[in-house]
């Protein structure tokens, strides 16, 4: 029962609040901005019930976060914000995850050329870099990124990033060199001692990302699934991640018992190998009819090689289409993935309704998803809905 109060408080909250942050400014140059993002989800799960039969009930907060960021002067930026993800999930509340997620320094010499050095986000792909705050469906399409094992903290990653708008702001593009993956296991044995572990030389992850606003401008460190445009919004990007050693070829093979069960003795070690993606990606978002109309296309490709045993070599492809009509949107999506791997592939649809109440400020947001696993032409369909309410600030 409080659980279910807490939910209905937190969604009057939601279309009740003004859309509010707080700014300290010691001058033009120097300031502080401080906000809130606050979202809950409530969710039922096919055979989410703890006897694996019955429909599950989740209510939980999905994310937590304090997001500071300012200027120290016209040349020095910065951005810090926290994340407590799913507290509450699985009836949890006396663990909660906080944890630092993006923490990093902007160095800016023009619009033309600036450096980002700290914990960033990955810049592999528009989706891969695109805000909680504002997507436009209920979550991400997480399913198709499949950065290297252990590579990086909910897509953030150390390391340094040269960024620019050239050409009028058409042209955007993003370098980075981070640690990435390292020393992290690909394969233990029975004992549970790792037998393979990725890019014992450190090599660096290095991701580079192209983008082309044939209509409008992106200027944002992080991209928005919604913009609530007045003049069309249309670009193509292309995305580029590569670190070697962070992926496997083949798997340590263990000496057998006489029952045919693997002991802990290798008989035949382990192969790394190179981990690759390469994604392409479109972002639409054209208004008519003045303000109150316009549709939305998201639709991004990504091809993985992280070597012949791993399950995330492979293809894969979502697709998020929209309208909107003032405060309301229809949403539907798909997502797609073949592993390299037989019977570890993926197919998830869904179908949603969000209500804008004050655009990325506050919104409720309704989705319907049913998923297929492993074999996606013959297990069965998993069905799961969730309702999210979001406050920033």
């Amino acid at each position: 029962m409080r659980k279910a109060s807490l939910v209905i408080f937190l969604a009057l909250a939601c279309i009740s609040m003004p859309a509010r942050a707080i700014k300290l400014e010691q001058s033009k140059d120097m300031f502080l901005n401080i906000n809130l993002l606050l979202q809950f989800q409530a969710q039922l799960i096919q055979e989410g019930a703890p006897d694996q039969k019955s429909w599950g009930k989740e209510f939980f907060l999905r994310r937590v976060r304090l997001l500071l960021g300012g200027q120290v002067n016209k040349y020095i930026s910065f951005f810090i914000d926290t994340d407590m993800p799913n507290w509450g999930k699985g009836n949890d509340w006396n663990k909660p995850t906080f944890f630092i997620q993006d923490a990093f320094l902007t160095f800016k010499v023009v619009d033309q050329f600036m450096v980002d050095a700290g914990l960033i986000i990955a810049p592999f792909s528009r989706h891969g870099y695109q805000s909680a705050v504002s997507l436009f469906g209920l979550e991400y399409h997480s399913d198709l990124i499949k950065y290297p094992t252990e590579a990086t903290k909910v897509w953030r990653d150390a390391g340094a990033q040269i960024r620019g708008y050239i050409f009028k702001e058409q042209l955007q593009y993003r370098f980075s060199v981070m640690n990435g993956s390292k020393n992290d296991v690909l394969q233990k044995d029975i004992n549970d001692k790792a037998v393979v572990l990725t890019n014992p030389k450190d090599y660096p992850r290095v991701t580079a990302h192209l983008r082309y606003n044939f209509l409008g401008t992106e200027t944002d460190m992080f991209a928005k699934g919604i913009h609530f445009a007045d003049k069309p919004i249309v670009s193509l990007g292309v995305s580029f991640d590569y670190q070697q050693d962070a992926g496997i070829d083949r798997l340590a093979e263990f000496e057998k018992t006489a029952a045919g069960k693997d002991t802990a003795i290798i008989a035949k070690d382990g192969k790394l190998g190179d981990y690759m993606g390469v994604s392409a990606d479109l972002y639409a978002e054209v208004p008519f009819a003045g303000k109150d109309h316009e549709f939305i296309l998201m639709a991004d490709f990504y091809r993985y090689w992280q070597g012949k045993a791993s399950a995330a070599s492979g293809i894969g492809l979502f697709g998020e289409f929209g309208y909107r009509y003032k405060t309301f949107s229809p949403i539907f999506g798909i997502d797609w993935f073949k592993s390299d791997l037989p019977d570890k592939d993926l197919l998830v649809i869904h179908g949603g309704l969000v209500w804008w109440a004050v655009k990325h400020n506050a919104n409720i947001k309704l989705d319907a998803a049913v998923k297929r696993q492993g074999d996606v032409l013959d297990s069965p369909f998993m069905t799961m809905i969730t309702l999210q309410g979001q406050i920033y600030f």
